[in-house]
């Protein structure tokens, strides 16, 4: 069986519509069978890196096919039983090294225990460690980790011993040992020259790839040697083997990691909920009345905007930045659940925020805003949620330059598409005002309305089909954006 399987696989960049491309890989042909020890080597630049970003689906080849464990790489499946460590991946703040373990298992069957990783990494004492804190070589040994703890039978390795010390180079290979006893599949990306000695005893097939513009006319791949001992099993075998995950387990610790990454933030959350507790303060102080009970929940509501479109997109682009997203995305977690997580984070986060507000309203304040305070919070927290969606799309299509800036002037065209500050149109420009009645925006702020005045259920059910069309479209949005590969840092 062939594991991995590439035919005819070309790939073109280009930074935007108006550059140029650049083809980095053309017609490539590489299989490697099950048990197979295969070393890739080539200059910087020679796209050692994008093939293996092409092997586990982080990039799509712009023509030909690439085959993991049989299956497409974009199938979250075929990364049941692989385990990767790549060059241009970060480890999240905020998180424990044992944590970022316990995350990584629920996303595998039969995964190893975090004593178990640790010991294989000598890293035992640092399980209670803040990852980010982790030295150079420390946080290497911590990425290798992270590909041994679904026990895979594929090992995708991209310069693995970089950054690492004495002692941790000889905890790797020790381990490469053990997985070559084992009948464990490796593919390995090396040009550190101290790697050679433990390559000669290994003795594993060595694969030369050529910079493009270097070929003419000839294969990128120059196949230098073939250990032709490798165990070999077939595919029917291969693919029985891999199992479903529990993916109700997967969205669980998924968002336990989310809530985490929130509540570690007390800047974060001073900026959300320092709103709630001043308002009814300076309400009380004024002396307001029940008449600006609609003032105060389009102020709850543009809140809610900032919080799912202003603040959660910025925490996505910092996962890009920091390249979190590039070590996530090669693991058998799905965009699904992933978006899914990270939506239930935003509710969660909403539901508190608004619940917090009315009640300090109503009991500092002594403003009674609706007779049915609960109907009028649950429709504020379910409504939201197709802009959480289009907050978490905003957060994988910005540039990390720009995210800042145009997300603070969403900001404000939020509120003038909601109609929550009426602006005079011209008659000669009232096609305007019917775009603005097309917009999920409008019927959010409609439909709140409605509940707080009592409107009829007909304008209710419209309203409400409205976003419910818009979650479908943010969704699919989000899904898209999520497996762009401009998500990919190169």
């Amino acid at each position: 069986m062939n594991v991995i399987e590439i035919e005819q696989a070309s790939k073109k960049f280009r930074k935007n519509v108006f550059s140029p491309t650049n083809e980095v890989l053309e017609n490539i042909n590489l299989n490697l069978k099950q048990g197979e020890f295969l070393v890739l080597k080539g200059e910087n630049g020679s796209g050692k890196t994008t093939l293996l970003n092409l092997i586990l689906g982080l990039v799509k080849p712009t023509n030909g096919t690439v085959k993991l464990m049989g299956l497409s790489p974009q199938d979250s499946l075929s990364k049941m039983k692989i385990g990767y460590v790549l060059q241009n991946t970060g480890i999240p703040s905020n998180i424990k090294v044992k944590e970022l373990i316990s995350l990584w298992q629920s996303y595998y069957v039969n995964s190893l225990t975090i004593e178990e990783v640790l010991r294989k990494v000598d890293l035992e004492d640092q399980a209670e460690s803040w990852a980010t804190d982790l030295s150079g070589g420390q946080k290497q040994r911590l990425y290798f980790a992270l590909a041994l703890v679904g026990n895979p039978t594929l090992l995708i390795l991209d310069e693995p011993t970089r950054n690492l010390d004495e002692s941790g180079y000889n905890a790797f290979w020790k381990e490469i040992e053990k997985c070559r006893e084992e009948g464990t599949t490796i593919l390995m990306v090396t040009n550190n020259k101290s790697d050679q000695e433990k390559l000669d005893i290994l003795k594993p097939r060595i694969v030369t790839l050529t910079k493009h513009s270097k070929v003419s006319g000839n294969s990128q791949l120059t196949e230098n040697s073939e250990d032709i001992s490798s165990t070999q099993i077939t595919t029917a075998d291969s693919l029985n083997q891999i199992k479903s995950p529990s993916y109700l387990k997967m969205l669980f610790q998924q968002i336990n990691f989310e809530v985490k990454q929130i509540l570690r933030t007390p800047l974060y959350l001073l900026g959300i909920f320092i709103v709630p507790f001043l308002i009814p303060f300076l309400l009380r102080l004024s002396g307001n009345t029940d008449d600006q009970r609609l003032s105060l929940t389009a102020i709850c509501g543009i809140f809610l905007f900032t919080i799912v479109i202003d603040r959660f997109a910025k925490r996505i682009v910092v996962e890009r930045s920091e390249k979190w997203l590039n070590l996530l995305k090669a693991t058998p977690l799905s965009p699904i659940l992933y978006i899914g997580a990270k939506l239930t984070a935003i509710s969660l986060v909403c539901g508190v925020f608004t619940v917090t507000y009315f009640t300090l309203i109503t009991s500092i304040a002594h403003i009674e805003v609706v007779n049915n305070l609960s109907t009028l919070i649950s429709v504020l927290i379910i409504g939201i949620i197709p802009f959480g969606l289009l907050g978490i799309t905003l957060g994988f299509v910005l540039e990390p330059k720009s995210a800042d800036s145009i997300l603070g002037y969403s900001l404000l065209l939020i509120p003038l598409l909601c109609w929550l500050l009426p602006i005079p149109i011209p008659d000669k420009f009232s096609w305007l005002k019917d775009i603005l009645v097309l917009l999920p925006f409008y019927h959010y702020r409609t439909l709140v309305e409605s509940v707080i005045n009592n409107g009829s259920n007909s304008l209710i059910f419209l309203n409400t089909l409205w976003l419910i069309w818009a979650t479908f479209l943010f969704y699919y949005l989000a899904v898209l954006s999520y497996q762009r590969e401009k998500v990919i840092q190169r």
